[in-house]
C-alpha cells in the first residue's frame, strides 16, 4: 500500500485555469480543454458540477460572513428525490441548503445557493433584497466562471 499524504480539502483552491480535462476520453488522442477560457463549450459554460458547486460556496460563504449573516451548510443532492433544493434546520441554531446539480443549469443552482443563504438567515423585505444583491455581485465578480 502506497504511503500517501492526505491534503486539508478546504486548503486547496486551485484557480479554474488549473481544471483541464481531456475532450474525447483517457485512450483518445484528443486536445485538453480548459473549462475556463473563452474555447470552453457552452454545455460546459452553463452546467453544473461539484468543482464549480464547492467555488461557488466558498465565495457566498465569505460574502454572507461579510454581511454578518449565518452561513448555513450547503450539499447536493436533497435526501428528497423531486426536490431540486431544500433545507434542514438543526436543533443547534444552524441549517443545511440542499441543491441538486445533476440536469439544471448553472444559473438555477446558483440562484438556490443565494436563496438558501437568505432563507436561512430569515431575510425578508428590503434586508433579503439587500442580502441577494450583495451575494449575487460575490458570486458574479469572483467565480470567473459564473457570467459565463
Amino acid at each position: 500500500m502506497k504511503n500517501v499524504q492526505a491534503l486539508p480539502i478546504n486548503r486547496i483552491r486551485p484557480s479554474p485555469a488549473q481544471f483541464h480535462h481531456s475532450v474525447g476520453g483517457p485512450n483518445s488522442s484528443s486536445t485538453t480543454a480548459t473549462a475556463s477560457t473563452a474555447t470552453a463549450t457552452t454545455a460546459t459554460a452553463t452546467t453544473a458540477t461539484a468543482l464549480r458547486f464547492a467555488d461557488a460556496v466558498a465565495h457566498l460563504g465569505e460574502a454572507a460572513r461579510s454581511l454578518g449573516l449565518t452561513v448555513p451548510a450547503f450539499r447536493s443532492p436533497p435526501r428528497l428525490a423531486q426536490a431540486d433544493r431544500s433545507i434542514k434546520r438543526r436543533p443547534d441554531g444552524g441549517s443545511t441548503v440542499s441543491v441538486r446539480l445533476q440536469g439544471r443549469p448553472w444559473q438555477a443552482v446558483l440562484a438556490d445557493l443565494v436563496e438558501g443563504v437568505v432563507v436561512a438567515n430569515a431575510l425578508v423585505g428590503k434586508a433579503a433584497m439587500a442580502a441577494r444583491s450583495s451575494l449575487w455581485s460575490a458570486v458574479v465578480s469572483e467565480v470567473p466562471h459564473v457570467a459565463a
